[in-house]
């Protein structure tokens, strides 16, 4: 999979890039369909509490899934949106295969 991080007005430090990186590569065990992922990481008004936003558009052959989770800090938004990309692909997961088992029968 390959994964583009695009950061809107500041510069990402280097362990949260590792962050990003290392909990999408855990994507892949969830399906293994997954071509690119591209990731858009921004700071919002600083007078909202829930500033950082985390956008993941994933592309799977075939599909797009798209996210967007906003919180406190960069690494709760890149969780909460990690998470439901995860029930999301498991679901897809769950209905194709009861639809392939249902064609071979």
């Amino acid at each position: 999979m390959i994964t583009t991080i695009q950061t809107l007005d500041f510069t990402p430090k280097q362990n949260l890039t590792d962050f990003l990186n290392q909990k999408m590569e855990k994507l892949t065990h969830w399906d293994n369909r997954i071509i690119k992922a591209d990731v858009i990481l921004l700071a919002e008004d600083k007078k909202d509490l829930l500033n950082k936003t985390c956008e993941i558009k994933l592309n799977l052959k075939g599909k797009q899934l798209f996210v967007k989770t906003k919180s406190a800090s960069f690494e709760k938004s890149i969780l909460n949106t990690i998470e439901i990309l995860k029930k999301r692909l498991r679901t897809q997961k769950t209905k194709s295969l009861k639809f392939s088992n249902k064609v071979f029968k």
